[in-house]
């Protein structure tokens, strides 16, 4: 039932971009705008989002429409390598501390001294090298061949423009702390860069890449002089256009889950998947080699939670359930070896853990039913966006629908009385969740209301029964409900309760690993778990969130 889909995409040389939502053409006609209306007053843009989300390639794309498509140079470094030459500039002043009042013309002098080392370089075709601010010159060409592939044919002219230079600042969270340490004042180390750019005295234009726990650790005065720009998680019906494969829904899901949705992480996901194999005997063993995978430090499955989770299954059970989750979207129970065996596995003892009915049921349908649960709730208000939540729950129930958007609704193996509890373990409580993580990610400080609303919900439906539930989600569970008997055409799917557990969303569980850090992952978790439990408000919550993975290991 699995069907394949392809979309062609023409790769440009150095920068690929693509306006996978309308998030991220926003985000891409922001840095556009932006850096258009350099070199008259606009604020300093920080492109925000999670590690894979794709800042570095929305960078990368603001140098290059720099220099082809506005006519302006452009420099692309990391924040850490700025910080050096910055210390030196107050040293040899001097000062062992940078003055807010010199940053910016330290700022200023360093970036534009590079920028007529490239000018130098240009006039006399001498190589490029790393040092000298310039994205992907590790393989020293020539300025011949770098601006005949950027697609600039006057780089000479362009470097001339001092006054219009664009600096793009990467990996922005690995230095900040730093920076801010070496920096007096305590309203944002970079405040004065951006107070002479959003003023128009700047001959130097910023845009910089956060991280998400990184951007909320910003100085008030900083961050009040700045645009934000968040980076979404893509959707699952996605994937296969970002990857230009033909994909099934379940490969598409399942990579969505390892990947959390990040772009970054796709094929690395895909990778994994195709070391698992097909086969159901033996899935679970093997599912946990991608336990010893790691993606910038980020262990990819929680095996603890996943081991505690399915303990009670035999082998063969478990099994079945990995290779549910492997491929998350319906199938018939036709469709595997030994179909008969897999129903009496699954009806016997894993109820708990996988969907089953006799037809599937959309998407839309679906979420409508808890959408009128949540606007029914004492916590909603005119503050909460809809929209927000219709986007973050449709996708969220994607990732276990197929490429029709339909999903398994329902538990039939299950005896009626035991229904409520499957839809309210299996469905609603890692949906809520699942979507006030999305929305703690991609929501700015103007709508916490939403973010709020959801962290409500979810310590609510926590501490209630499916039968407390049910006077606000009636519909919901009416929808769950069948008394129908299974048969070898009726589908199953794995629920959102086990690829939640499995990969566990990052921005409230990191599970971080740092060498030599005298902790282990299981001491850390607690501890953000406990210092989150404590929290109200979103941007506390990530504060605290920004110390903890940004502890220096050594």
């Amino acid at each position: 039932m699995s069907k394949s889909r392809g979309i062609k995409r023409t790769a440009t040389l150095n920068v690929e971009w693509k306006d996978l939502t309308k998030r991220h053409r926003l985000c891409r006609e922001t840095v556009e705008a932006n850096i258009e209306q350099f070199p008259d007053p606009v604020e300093a843009t920080y492109a925000v989002g999670a590690i894979g989300a794709g800042k570095s390639l929305l960078l990368l794309h603001g140098f290059r429409y720099a220099w082809q498509d506005q006519a302006k140079p452009a420099i692309y470094l990391d924040l850490s390598d700025l910080i050096d030459e910055l210390v030196q500039r107050a040293e040899a002043d001097g000062h062992g501390i940078i003055h807010q009042s010199n940053l910016h013309g330290y700022f200023e002098d360093i970036c534009i001294e590079r920028l007529r080392e490239i000018r130098n370089k240009i006039e006399q075709n001498e190589t490029f090298d790393t040092d000298d601010y310039l994205p992907r010159a590790r393989q020293r060409p020539t300025p011949d061949e770098y601006f005949s592939e950027l697609g600039v044919e006057d780089p000479e002219q362009i470097a001339s423009k001092e006054n219009e230079l664009i600096v793009l600042v990467d990996e922005m969270e690995e230095g900040y702390k730093r920076l801010d340490e070496h920096t007096e004042g305590t309203t944002g180390p970079l405040r004065e860069v951006v107070d002479e750019i959003d003023k128009g005295t700047s001959r130097v234009y910023m845009i910089g890449a956060f991280g998400y726990a990184s951007a909320h650790e910003l100085g008030e005065a900083e961050a009040r002089r700045v645009q934000s720009i968040n980076l979404p998680i893509i959707r699952p019906r996605q994937v296969h256009q970002i990857l230009e494969r033909d994909l099934s829904a379940g490969t598409e899901n399942y990579a969505w889950w390892h990947s959390r949705g990040r772009p970054g992480w796709l094929q690395s996901a895909l990778d994994a998947k195709a070391n698992l194999g097909d086969g159901v005997e033996g899935n679970y063993n093997r599912l946990f080699d991608i336990a010893t995978q790691q993606i910038s430090r980020v262990e990819v499955l929680d095996r603890e939670s996943l081991d505690s989770y399915l303990d009670e299954l035999s082998n063969k059970s478990r099994d079945r359930i990995a290779a549910l989750l492997t491929t998350p979207s319906p199938h018939q129970l036709s469709e595997f070896d030994e179909p008969a065996a897999f129903q009496s596995a699954l009806q016997s003892e894993a109820t708990d853990f996988a969907l089953c009915d006799t037809h599937l049921t959309p998407v839309g349908e679906v979420y409508r039913t808890i959408e009128k649960g949540l606007t029914d709730l004492d916590a909603y208000h005119s503050g909460v966006s809809d929209s927000q939540l219709s986007q973050f729950g449709e996708r969220v129930l994607q990732s276990i629908a197929d490429e029709d958007g339909e999903m398994v609704f329902g538990q039939i193996m299950s005896p009626a009385p035991a229904q409520g509890d499957r839809a309210v373990d299996m469905i609603l409580r890692p949906l809520v969740r699942r979507m006030h993580d999305i929305a703690l990610e991609e929501l700015g400080n103007e709508e916490e209301e939403t973010i709020e609303f959801l962290y409500d919900v979810t310590q609510s439906l926590d501490q209630m029964s499916a039968q407390d539930i049910y006077q606000d989600f009636a519909d919901f569970f009416d929808l769950f409900s069948t008394s129908e008997s299974s048969t070898m055409d009726s589908y199953v799917s794995i629920g959102l309760k086990t690829p939640s557990l499995a990969f566990p969303s990052l921005i409230t569980n990191p599970r971080l690993s740092f060498a030599g850090h005298e902790t282990n992952t299981d001491d850390q978790y607690q501890e953000l778990v406990t210092m989150l439990e404590n929290m109200q408000a979103a941007s506390d919550r990530l504060q605290e969130f920004g110390d903890t993975i940004q502890e220096d290991p050594r």
